[in-house]
């Protein structure tokens, strides 16, 4: 995994040594690098490369009916 500044200029890199296998990557807000596995476990990472603590899954659903991968939506925020 490698990560970059918007510069293109290498941040980051380090080996995915999760067990699962990689459906979908996306940027939340706040920066967080939000891995999406098969099985529907997501896995946040800083922009440093560090494993975040609140990992979460997407639900037994998509582990037991094998979805395609999954969309990543960011928050919508209103300009006030």
């Amino acid at each position: 995994m490698r990560i970059f500044t918007a510069a293109g200029r290498p941040l980051v890199s380090f080996l995915w040594e999760e067990p699962g296998r990689l459906v979908a990557l996306g940027w939340s807000d706040d920066e967080v690098l939000l891995c999406v596995e098969e099985g529907g476990n997501v896995l946040p990472y800083s922009v440093h490369g560090e494993l975040q603590p609140n990992q979460f899954s997407l639900g037994t659903e998509v582990r037991d009916h094998h979805l395609p991968a999954p969309f990543l939506f960011a928050r919508l925020r209103r300009a006030r």
